[in-house]
C-alpha cells in the first residue's frame, strides 16, 4: 500500500513538477470555495457592470450578460435575494481567465 504521493519510482522533483501543474489548472479554494457565497444579487451585478459587462437580455430568472471581447456569456440568477454561488465561481473563472479588473481598484 502506498501512502505518499508519489507515483512508484518518481522523483519528488517530478512529483513537485506534477503537483504544481495540476495546481495552476485549478482555480485557488479561496474563489472557488464558501468565499463566494452569500453575496446579495444587486451587488453581483453590479460588479459585472462594473467590470464591462452588459445585460443584453432577461431570460425567465436568468439575467444573460455579455461583453464585447469575451466569447462567454455570464449567467446571474437570483435566489432569495442573493447571486447562486455555483454562477459566481464561473466569474470569478472568467475574471481570472481574462485578467479582468476594475478601474481604479488594487
Amino acid at each position: 500500500m502506498r501512502t505518499g504521493c508519489r507515483a512508484r519510482g518518481e522523483t519528488s522533483e517530478a512529483a513537485d513538477s506534477r503537483r504544481a501543474a495540476r495546481e495552476a489548472s485549478h482555480p485557488p479554494r479561496t474563489l472557488a470555495g464558501s468565499a463566494v457565497t452569500n453575496v446579495a444579487f444587486a451587488d453581483a451585478q453590479q460588479l459585472l457592470e462594473e467590470l464591462g459587462f452588459e445585460e443584453p437580455r432577461v431570460a425567465g430568472s436568468h439575467h444573460i450578460y455579455a461583453r464585447r471581447d469575451i466569447p462567454e456569456q455570464l449567467n446571474l440568477q437570483n435566489w432569495r435575494g442573493q447571486a447562486k454561488p455555483y454562477l459566481l465561481r464561473q466569474l470569478a473563472i472568467v475574471v481570472r481567465r481574462h485578467d479582468l479588473g476594475i478601474e481604479g481598484s488594487k
